[in-house]
């Protein structure tokens, strides 16, 4: 019998190895075999692999449906895919193009050969949901987009259809069986029935004749299940937290259980840790869902009996923990055991610390280091293999720092002294040991002691042979540390030129040795400014830069036999651009505690060199790139921070001239960062500033190819995004812009899989606080990143627009909408199922709609992923970055608005004999209506609390909610939240609540107009920016209106007759004449400069830069920069143009006579 299932097995096994599911599909609907539970386990992993996930959902419903219970998670999100029929695959979206499989054009599966025809025609399949237009169904699409998902459970539940499949359900529990749904339930996302599939199957198999090790093993991978669940658990209202904090506790709770099971059944001390660390994260959740119930006010989400429980748990649960980690520890006294793991003793403390322990922890680590001598030692390669978890051991240096923190919870600050101390004997160079002591020291006068011992020490090692060569910095740095305290503390002259010595004495012994000396002293600079205010006290700084400059030229004396060397070149030049780097920082904070910013920029301008010079010595220094005794090639050249540090100049010294002038300096400086760049390809700092002045220059495109070039990939596209995402968007790249978002997104799903994978593997090799911080991770950065918030929000907007048109030909079909997005048309239907499908996924872009759900939306609960320590290249010209969360939020409500209105669209009726069909009470348009005035209310008074948006986006904001609330009088007879169904409605009364609206609309398309005539900024980058953030959206839910208008017989050619037409057509004319405004702009719109009149003006303008122009290539360099200003505005021109015409022409068709 064994030999016949492998030999039934062994096909579909091969074609799911090379991929070829649709094949592996047929095979499983083989007669016996298909009714299977493993041969359906893997029919459900092939249709989920073919996209079609409805399908894979109803066939796993039903195997699991043998197995008892309720399966809610599963139920509803059959519901959700089952919502249309336009398709099963429910995470097909514009940002995730990846496809997982070819698509099947069927539901069932036709086999070939003999007795095809009858065995193809019969399903295997059966429907487990019934979503068909019942009367006593509840739900309806818009509750995708309302209800949290436990509403919609509890809804779905009572829809569910008993399956009549027999299947021993013993055979489901099968190792094999169960990996395989593990898997397809994983691809699918439903956490909570992977979590409960191996519970069941633990209570299968508990009550079966299976080995203790079989059981052991189900139990360990349903006790990971658990924290894979956790892991995946997002929440966007206030609702959904506090129902995902239950599932969290509950989820813990049985983890907790599971590990003492484990352990009980193993004997392992590994799983005893386990279930100590399930413990400790169980009595966290409680707190947690304790706090979220605490600040939301209202009772229906707690009862006292569940608040008083959770405090029972509170107490009870630290002092399990504590007395199984005091467990695990012991259970190694024997000294043929190996010492406890460091994560062993880094639980038991954090249970001892959570109860105040403070001293049975002191106890603890002080006897670690004594009770760890008689142990058993790692022998060999067989010890580590054989023995089941960690035996990574606590260092010295971690004990050491564990007692200080509880020194300092303690409030012994002598004793926190006392080891930080022993610490820096340890280690030396370690910053964080110097903060340390300094912030648990009495006085100084004790640090200055400590200090003068362990410099006594490096010198007693340097004497010796046997210290570093280069002087450690942490103790030289510190002697700066205690000069800055001392100023912040007394700020008296004397102080300050002794903190000025202390300063320029670290610059003169690390300036020609490192290139990080300037980011050592950035912050103390920034102190010395700010205690100062005066320029004269930043004299003796600047005279010491300036000298130590002039001394360490590398191009003074080129041609004598010791500047030859190579090793002396490189410390002269490490000095050099040190010293321009001090005077760059006190440059700018001079300027930015001070108020006469000219006679500053005139005083320190005499000791910084000019830009020629920089230029210069940077070209000189090239051949300093290649050091095979120092590792070879490096990432960039030795002399690049002189390229960024000139290129900072030039622009500094253009702010506050003319425009031409500004433009003429921004261009050298992309030409100068351009040469550099074919000089030193691999330096990452000259290509971001390049990436910011090429946008500022108007060649966004550029900016593209160089962010490209430098494979931003993985954690990065989360991290450094931000750096080209904004100057897309404002050059109209819409499809570059896309693809970034898409990425973003893209990486968030890999993500979470990813830390599903490598926690498990971490738990099971014994390093549980790292799988601990990888579950944390996810949950508190990954899963709330404000850059994947945005990206999201990137999609929505710019979906209609990923076809931009051909402009140079007439008879290309209109491009608004042509691939995706709601344009109005008639794919609205089609579409807008598939964005409220796709909103249940919260790695999908629709997700944000449900975002709007959110009325307690906190941009603190959100975190910001990105690197701005990339931008340190930056100290004379710094760039600032803003956070756009509450835009992103604003874009969740403006999309639900846009959405819920084509689903009310969808379902509406056109008079019968000119009647209104009658809308029955709770039926469907009844609360798709309701639901979209809700909407616009919450939009509405979002905008009003708004203040930082630009007032022609605002005025065509206003009027898109209004002609929303317009279309739901046509279309519902209500236009305000409080409204109800009046049994009197009639067209005339829809179109005196109409009227009204569409004039409302139209004046603040008015407004919008003259706004924009006075608008003094970049017109062609604000139209980019306003084009998919509101025009398009206007101008889809006016489409949309116009549809409904046509349908009650109100159509544009009636515009005499019919006031509702009349105030219809005068909404497009003003609208025509703001795309009209703004089409002109685009077309007189200037495609760049020459390069010969650049030349001229460079010249012109900086008398003392012409040497700049001389050296090899940077003239060609300078015209290229100047081509891609020329080729971007171009293509800018060519992308938005024929989207700005479509709507200029579909506007111009309601300016028609009456038929």
């Amino acid at each position: 019998m064994e030999n016949q299932i492998q030999r039934a097995l062994r096909p579909i096994y091969a074609a799911i190895d090379v991929r070829q599911y649709s094949k592996a599909l047929k095979l499983t609907q083989t007669k016996p075999q298909n009714t299977w539970p493993i041969v359906i386990a893997l029919r459900c992993h092939c249709l989920e692999r073919c996209g079609r996930a409805k399908e894979a959902c109803e066939e796993l419903r039903i195997l699991l449906g043998v197995m008892g219970g309720d399966w809610d998670e599963l139920d509803e999100r059959i519901w959700m895919l089952s919502l249309d029929s336009f398709g099963e695959k429910s995470d097909n979206n514009i940002a995730q193009t990846k496809n997982s499989g070819p698509k099947s054009s069927t539901n069932s599966v036709k086999k070939k050969g003999k007795g095809g025809s009858k065995a193809g025609n019969k399903k295997t399949t059966t429907v487990v949901i019934d979503i068909a237009n019942d009367a006593n169904s509840h739900l309806d699409a818009v509750d995708a987009l309302d209800l949290d998902i436990e509403l919609r459970e509890n809804l779905v539940k009572p829809m569910v259809e008993t399956s009549s499949f027999k299947i021993d359900p013993l055979d489901i529990s099968d190792e094999h069986t169960i990996a395989t749904i593990s898997i397809t339930t994983g691809s699918l996302r439903l956490p909570r029935t992977w979590s409960k599939l191996y519970a069941k199957s633990i209570q299968i198999l508990s009550k079966s004749s299976i080995s203790k090790t079989d059981l052991c093993n189900a139990m360990g991978q349903a006790y990971l299940s658990h924290l894979k669940q956790i892991s995946q658990s997002v929440s966007f209202s206030q609702r959904e937290k506090i129902t995902n904090a239950r599932n969290i506790l509950k989820a813990w709770e049985e983890a907790q259980f599971l590990g003492m099971s484990l352990a009980k059944n193993s004997g392992e001390g590994l799983y005893q840790s386990w279930c100590v660390m399930a413990t400790l994260e169980h009595y966290k959740s409680c707190k947690n869902l304790l706090e979220l119930l605490s600040s939301n006010k209202s009772d229906d989400f707690s009862t006292s009996e569940e608040r008083e429980k959770m405090n029972k748990k509170i107490t009870m649960l630290p002092r399990l923990a504590e007395m199984l980690a005091l467990k695990t520890v012991k259970s190694s006294e024997d000294s043929q055991a190996f010492s406890p793991s460091a994560d062993d003793y880094r639980l038991l403390i954090e249970c001892l610390s959570i109860q105040e322990k403070y001293d049975k922890t002191i106890e603890v680590l002080e006897n670690m280091r004594l009770e760890s001598v008689d142990k058993r030692k790692i022998n060999d390669e067989n010890d580590v293999r054989q023995h089941v978890g960690s035996l990574v051991q606590i260092t010295e240096r971690e004990r050491l720092e564990l007692l200080s923190k509880i020194m300092v919870k303690l409030g012994r600050k002598q004793d926190a002294f006392e080891v930080y101390t022993q610490l820096l004997n340890l280690m030396p160079d370690q910053w964080t040991y110097w903060q340390g002591l300094l912030e648990h020291a009495e006085d100084t006068k004790m640090c200055e002691q400590v200090l003068s011992r362990i410099l006594e020490k490096q010198d007693v090692l340097k004497a010796t042979g046997k210290g570093p060569k280069v002087p450690l910095r942490g103790p030289q740095l510190f002697q700066v540390e205690l000069a800055a305290k001392t100023v912040i503390q007394s700020g008296n002259s004397g102080d300050l030129s002794f903190f000025s010595q202390a300063i320029i004495s670290y610059g003169e012994t690390f300036a020609p040795l490192v290139f990080c000396c300037f980011q050592d002293l950035r912050a103390y600079i920034d102190i010395f400014i700010k205690k100062s205010y005066l320029k004269e006290d930043a004299q003796q700084i600047l005279l010491w830069a300036k000298k130590l400059r002039e001394s360490n030229d590398p191009t003074a004396n080129i041609g004598d036999e010791i500047i030859a060397n190579k090793q002396v070149r490189r410390s002269q030049l490490r000095a050099y651009v040190t010293s321009v780097k001090v005077c760059f920082e006190v440059w700018y904070r001079l300027l930015e505690v001070g108020k006469e910013s000219e006679t500053i920029n005139k005083y320190v301008a005499q000791f910084v060199p000019t830009p020629s010079e920089m230029v210069h010595q940077w070209s000189t220094a090239i051949d300093l790139g290649s050091n095979p005794k120092d590792g070879g090639q490096k990432e960039g050249l030795p002399g690049d921070d002189l390229i960024l540090l000139s290129t900072q100049l030039l622009i500094h010294r253009s702010i506050g001239q003319l425009d031409d002038t500004r433009k003429r300096a921004s261009l050298l400086a992309a030409g100068i960062l351009e040469h550099a760049i074919h000089h030193s390809p691999y330096n990452a700092y000259l290509k971001l500033a390049a990436i910011r002045i090429h946008a500022q220059n108007g060649a966004a495109a550029r900016s593209w190819e160089i962010f490209k070039d430098m494979d931003v990939k993985h954690i990065q596209l989360d991290s450094c995004s931000y750096f080209i995402l904004p100057h897309l968007l404002d050059s109209g790249l819409y499809k570059e812009a896309i693809e970034q978002a898409g990425k973003i997104i893209s990486l968030h799903s890999a993500s979470e899989k990813d830390v599903c994978s490598f926690m498990a593997k971490s738990l099971e090799n014994g390093n549980l606080l790292k799988g601990r911080e990888m579950i944390n991770w996810q949950l508190n950065e990954m899963s709330r990143s404000l850059q994947m918030l945005e990206a999201k929000g990137v999609v929505m907007d710019l979906a209609p627009l990923l076809n931009y048109g051909n402009l140079s030909d007439p008879k290309s079909p209109p491009p608004l909408g042509s691939v995706h997005g709601l344009c109005g048309g008639v794919t609205d239907g089609e579409r807008v199922e598939k964005i409220v499908r796709d909103a249940g996924n919260y790695f999908a872009a629709p997700s944000l709609i449900k975002l709007a759900s959110d009325n307690d939306f906190n941009l603190e609960s959100w975190s910001d992923n990105r690197d701005f320590t990339v931008n340190q290249f930056e100290v004379l010209v710094k760039n600032t970055y803003e956070v756009n969360a509450s835009d992103s939020y604003f874009r969740a409500h403006v999309h639900s608005v846009l959405t819920k209105l084509v689903l009310m669209t969808q379902l509406s009726k056109a008079p019968k004999k000119g009647k209104i069909v009658k809308i029955k009470e709770g039926g469907g348009l009844a609360k798709r209506a309701d639901s979209l005035l809700r909407a616009i209310h919450c939009a509405n008074t979002l905008s009003s609390e708004s203040s930082n948006k630009s007032n022609v986006r605002s005025a065509l904001l206003k009027a898109f909610l209004d002609i929303s609330l317009a279309t739901s009088a046509i279309v519902a007879g209500r236009d305000n939240m409080l409204s109800t169904l009046d049994e009197s409605d009639s067209c005339a009364r829809r179109e005196e609540m109409c009227i009204p609206l569409l004039e409302s609309a139209r004046n603040c398309i008015t407004e919008a107009i003259e706004y924009w005539k006075n608008y003094n900024g970049e017109k062609v980058s604000s139209i980019c920016r306003i084009l998919p953030d509101i025009l398009v959206t206007f101008f889809v839910a006016f489409r949309t209106t116009g549809n409904m208008c046509d349908k009650m017989g109100w159509g544009k050619r009636k515009r005499h007759t019919k006031p509702v037409s009349k105030y219809l057509s005068e909404v497009a004319l003003a609208f025509k004449e703001l795309v009209s405004s703004m089409l002109a702009v685009c077309n007189k719109a200037q495609a760049g400069v020459e390069v010969v009149d650049c030349l001229e003006g460079i010249c012109a303008d900086m008398e003392d830069e012409h040497p700049i122009l001389e050296i090899n290539d940077i003239s060609a360099a300078l015209g290229d920069a100047i081509g891609h200003v020329s080729s971007t505005s171009t293509e800018t021109k060519d992308r938005i143009i024929p989207i700005l015409m479509q709507m200029d022409d579909e506007c111009s068709l309601f300016d028609v006579k009456e038929s």
